[in-house]
């Protein structure tokens, strides 16, 4: 079988951009000298704080997608501390689509509205749509959806039978 491999971040410009200004704006009135209470100085440090974390948070997060002759494994760092596989017994179809992040599944990132429709995903609006034989399905996002494409379609796995 032909072997797939994708990692994935969170590189989007606009959220880094949205991000640097949450954790500049709020210092603008002090850098004017236009406000200097202790307390405000506390709560912009707090705020700052978790914001720091958010971008850190940020940074961590990966998302590794791999398919190989066992199924389909995956890991979303630093909320799975291990690979997780979906062996191809267990599917019932897979197949690579577009889709709605924000109307689907609320965004990106861990995102369902239950545990039969899930995503993992971190940028983009093309995945790898996992039917399981229960009913349940797994959407994994991609960037490499025409990659995906070719191998699920060169390979005999791809057609699972139920």
């Amino acid at each position: 079988m032909e072997k797939f491999e994708e990692e994935q971040r969170f590189t989007q410009w606009w959220l880094w951009l949205i991000l640097l200004a949450a954790c500049t704006i709020p210092y603008i009135p002090i850098m004017m000298g236009l406000d200097s209470k202790t307390d405000q100085w506390l709560g912009l440090l707090a705020m700052s704080i978790l914001l720091f974390i958010i971008v850190g948070m940020l940074i961590l997060i990966q998302l590794k997608t791999k398919l190989d002759e066992v199924g389909v494994h995956y890991q979303f760092i630093p909320f799975h501390f291990k690979q997780k596989t979906i062996l191809w017994q267990d599917i019932k179809s897979a197949e690579v689509r577009k889709y709605e992040p924000l109307k689907e599944y609320g965004g990106w990132g861990i995102k369902g509205y239950s545990n039969k429709n899930k995503a993992y995903n971190v940028k983009g609006n093309l995945g790898l749509q996992v039917v399981l034989k229960n009913g349940n399905k797994i959407l994994f996002g991609t960037q490499k959806a025409d990659e995906l494409s070719a191998i699920l379609k060169s390979n005999k796995k791809q057609k699972i039978k139920s």
